[in-house]
C-alpha cells in the first residue's frame, strides 16, 4: 500500500518531496525553524493523511541531529520549563482534533491553525525571556506543533535575543523530547499509525544531510531567508483553506 502510494505519485514527484524535505532540515537547523513552514502545506496536497505526524516526526529526528555536537550548548533547565507547558498545549491540541471527523475539517483547522503561526511570527511581538514565559511558550508551541507540525514560532519568539548558539541548540532540544507527547496526543486520535514510520525511515537520510548541510548555512542565514519561508507557508496554508473550503461549500 505504502509503497503502492509512492509509485502513483510519479518519480518527480517524489524527488520534490526528497528536495523539499532536505531543504526543510537545512533551514531548520540554520534558523531554529522551517522544516514544518515548508513540508506540512506541501506534504498536504500530496498525501495529507500523512500530516501532521509524518513531519512532526521528520522535526524530531531534525531537532536530534541539530543538537549533535553542541549540547554543551543546551540550557536543560530551560527546556524541562518550557517541556511542562507542552504539555498542556499538546492535551488542548488532541481535545480539538477529537472533534475533528472529516479530511475537509481537518484541513480547514490545519490550514487557520498554520497561517496564526504565520501572523504570530510576522507580527515578531517582543516577548520577555524569563522563567514564567517560558511555559507560555511552551503551551502555544504544543497547540500549534500538534496540529501543524510546526511549533518553532512561539519558540523562536522567546529566544530571538538569546545568544544564537545557545538558542539554536537548546530549542531543538526542547523539539527533540517535545515531540514524543505530540506523537502520543495523535496516535490516540487516529492519526498516527505504522505507515508514517515507514515513510519517516525512507526520508530519514534526507533530513540528515540537510540538517549537516546547515553547518555551513549558519554564516549565511539572515531575516531574508525567514521571509521567505513565511511566505512560503502563508501562501500555500492559503490555498489549501480555500481548497477545503470550496469542497465543504460547493462540493468540488
Amino acid at each position: 500500500m505504502i509503497f503502492g502510494d509512492i509509485a502513483q505519485m510519479g518519480p518527480l514527484t517524489v524527488l520534490g518531496v526528497v528536495l523539499v524535505v532536505f531543504a526543510g532540515a537545512a533551514i531548520q537547523a540554520t534558523l531554529g525553524m522551517g522544516l514544518g513552514l515548508i513540508v506540512a502545506p506541501v506534504l498536504f496536497f500530496l498525501l495529507p493523511d500523512l500530516v501532521p505526524a509524518l513531519v512532526i516526526m521528520l522535526g524530531m529526528s531534525s531537532a536530534i541531529v541539530g543538537i549533535a555536537g553542541r549540547l554543551e550548548h543546551v540550557a536543560f533547565n530551560e527546556v524541562w520549563i518550557a517541556l511542562f507547558g507542552r504539555l498542556f498545549g499538546v492535551a488542548a491540541a488532541a481535545w480539538l482534533l477529537s472533534m475533528v471527523e472529516a479530511t475537509e475539517q481537518f484541513a480547514i483547522v490545519f490550514a487557520i491553525a498554520l497561517l496564526i503561526t504565520v501572523a504570530i511570527s510576522v507580527a515578531n511581538v517582543p516577548i520577555p525571556f524569563s522563567k514564567r514565559t517560558l511555559p507560555v511558550g511552551g503551551f502555544f508551541s504544543g497547540i500549534l506543533g500538534t496540529i501543524t507540525a510546526v511549533g518553532s514560532i512561539p519558540m523562536a519568539l522567546l529566544y530571538q535575543n538569546q545568544e544564537p548558539e545557545k538558542a539554536r541548540a537548546t530549542m531543538n532540544a526542547f523539539f527533540a523530547i517535545g515531540v514524543l507527547p505530540s506523537l502520543l496526543a495523535l496516535w490516540v486520535s487516529g492519526f498516527l499509525g505504522v505507515k508514517h514510520f515507514v515513510y519517516a525511515a525512507l526520508l530519514m537520510p534526507a533530513v540528515i544531510a540537510g540538517a549537516f548541510l546547515s553547518y555551513r548555512l549558519i554564516g549565511f542565514a539572515d531575516k531574508r531567508y525567514r521571509r521567505l519561508v513565511l511566505g512560503f507557508a502563508a501562501i500555500t496554508s492559503a490555498a489549501i483553506l480555500i481548497q477545503a473550503l470550496s469542497r465543504v461549500l460547493f462540493g468540488s
